[in-house]
């Protein structure tokens, strides 16, 4: 009898295990508790097994981030060639060409930055409606609107940084603030969070540091510390959008080539559940040993894309950038930290407004 009843009770408790577990990957209007989705979310349909769908995801997502990882090795391993990866890819796309393709800069850029409807109508693009579904899309995988804001500002500075290296870099001022940062950026944010809040998403707040309901435990080396931890997710972050400029430029491949835009979506699926994962890593709702291999294989996919545009474009990634590479780590460190301070006193204050 009491073998009996012990079974029951362990049969309950994985019951309420599992019941806790699809709470966390539920997608839909019913706001979620503190804890944070593994990574698969979705619509639950009676049919259908969370767990199942997440196990597949999990599986294809590895097999993905595996066989990309695979694919950059190959092109370190290789001898410097800018030809290589269309000689590699040319049965699939036998468009990419192996001529070096340093695009001009246009005329507003080069020297005339005077601010009238010529210039302007000239850089209204198509490229505007992409930076509006990309930082939508940032948005969306990062769930915090401070967050999209802090990359759009940071990444601007990357461009003024890198752009002695990469002279499509160079724009006019009103180019990066007005069309940039206040218009297409401001934009895709906004509209990243209507798309969160129509689907029901919960929001993350990166820049919180604890849990604990009561902010006056908090202390200002706690604030820093977890600085540091939002200057890891944003390092990636730009690292990952840098390497895809530096990557077009040292392989020759034009910035209307479609292989850009299936880059920036393998890199989104396989991105989302490594932010997410982090996530968890910062609620210590997983340790460090227990994250996922593609966790791993994701980051070192990001690095190993950088050394691959070093090692095949050596003109490009030079010992000159040294000083500009130094100047950027700094500068998303201390942007990663004004945005944790700022956003920390800004939730203070709101919580303090409500108490009162």
């Amino acid at each position: 009898m009491q073998r009996s009843s012990a079974a029951v009770a362990s049969v309950m408790e994985s019951d309420r295990n599992n019941n806790s577990e699809a709470a966390d990957l539920h997608f839909g209007p019913k706001r979620t508790s503190p804890s944070v989705p593994n990574g698969c979310s979705i619509y639950s349909y009676p049919s259908i097994s969370v767990n199942q769908v997440c196990k597949a995801f999990t599986v294809f997502n590895t097999c993905l981030t595996s066989l990309y990882l695979c694919f950059l090795l190959f092109l370190l391993s290789s001898q410097p060639d800018s030809a290589l990866l269309s000689r590699v890819l040319s049965p699939v796309f036998p468009d990419l060409t192996s001529t070096r393709h340093l695009e001009g800069l246009e005329d507003h850029e080069v020297g005339n930055c005077s601010l009238n409807y010529h210039n302007l109508r000239k850089k209204a693009d198509i490229f505007l409606i992409g930076h509006v579904i990309g930082y939508a899309g940032k948005v969306i995988l990062f769930r915090d609107f401070g967050f999209g804001w802090l990359i759009s500002i940071c990444w601007e500075f990357t461009e003024v940084l890198f752009s002695t290296a990469l002279p499509n870099f160079v724009e006019c001022w009103w180019d990066a603030v007005i069309f940039d940062v206040l218009l297409c950026n401001a934009f895709g944010i906004v509209l990243g969070v209507l798309i969160l809040k129509t689907l029901g998403v919960p929001f993350l707040s990166w820049y919180e540091v604890s849990r604990e309901d009561n902010p006056k435990s908090l202390s200002w080396g706690r604030i820093l510390r977890h600085g540091f931890d939002v200057f890891v997710l944003l390092f990636f972050c730009n690292l990952a959008e840098l390497n895809s400029f530096t990557l077009k430029r040292v392989f020759s491949v034009h910035k209307n080539h479609p292989l850009n835009v299936i880059r920036l979506l393998l890199h989104a699926l396989m991105g989302y559940p490594v932010i997410t994962g982090y996530r968890r890593l910062l609620y210590q709702q997983v340790r460090l040993d227990q994250l996922p291999s593609y966790f791993w294989i994701y980051l070192l996919a990001v690095v190993t894309e950088a050394a691959v545009a070093t090692k095949h474009g050596p003109e490009l990634m030079t010992l000159a950038l040294a000083p500009n590479l130094a100047g950027w780590l700094l500068m998303l460190l201390v942007g990663a930290n004004i945005y944790v301070i700022l956003a920390t006193i800004t939730s203070f204050a709101a919580t303090s407004h409500k108490q009162e």
